[in-house]
């Protein structure tokens, strides 16, 4: 699902340039004088790209929903099963309802981080850098300030950050304890989702 999703980001910032194109011919062409049916072809080629734009990021976020509830009731089917499989005197109503609290709280931020996880890095940065391309295609000197801008930002917000983890991780983890017999035993299960 996660290359899908990439590709409709990809899709979404190639649509969200384009009309940066036909929003400047529009703008020349009023004011240098330019054919109604001209302006008339661009202000129509500029609402089918708005349109095209907006239905893509529509699919792109149903489709990003659908993988989250998967993803959470895939997560609330494992737990179940483990729970399942355990001894009937090994749950407490204690545990049992610290189970259900984390099987309903827990997997809905997990499920949100794997839906966006590859595809939001995918759509912001590639609508960073195809804007920053436009601006150099159409004004190379302002490209060169935005570069002398961002870049500060970028050397000093990279070198705050030393801790060599990766960006986002989330863990879910279930104990369950219980005493059976002669001993006590506890089942532990941790699932930990990590971005890119």
């Amino acid at each position: 699902h996660q290359i899908g999703l990439s590709l409709l980001s990809v899709a979404v910032f190639l649509l969200s340039t384009a009309p940066l194109e036909v929003q400047r011919r529009i703008v020349n062409d009023a004011f240098s004088g330019g054919s109604f049916r001209t302006i008339a072809i661009l202000a129509g080629a500029y609402g089918a790209l708005a349109l095209s734009e907006g239905l893509i990021k529509l699919g792109m976020n149903v489709y990003r929903g659908y993988v989250g509830e998967t993803a959470v009731l895939a997560m609330r089917r494992t737990f179940l099963e483990l729970e399942r499989a355990l001894p009937e005197n090994a749950s407490s109503p204690e545990a049992l309802g610290v189970e259900t609290s984390m099987m309903l709280a827990e997997a809905e931020p997990v499920a949100g981080f794997v839906a966006v996880s590859a595809s939001e890095p995918v759509l912001q940065g590639g609508l960073l850098i195809s804007v920053f391309a436009y601006m150099v295609y159409l004004q190379p000197v302002m490209a060169l300030v935005a570069f002398a801008v961002l870049t500060p930002q970028v050397i000093f917000s990279g070198s705050a950050n030393t801790n060599q983890s990766p960006v986002c991780t989330q863990t879910f983890t279930l104990v369950n304890n219980w005493s059976h017999g002669p001993g006590s035993y506890t089942q532990t299960v941790t699932i930990t989702a990590t971005s890119p």
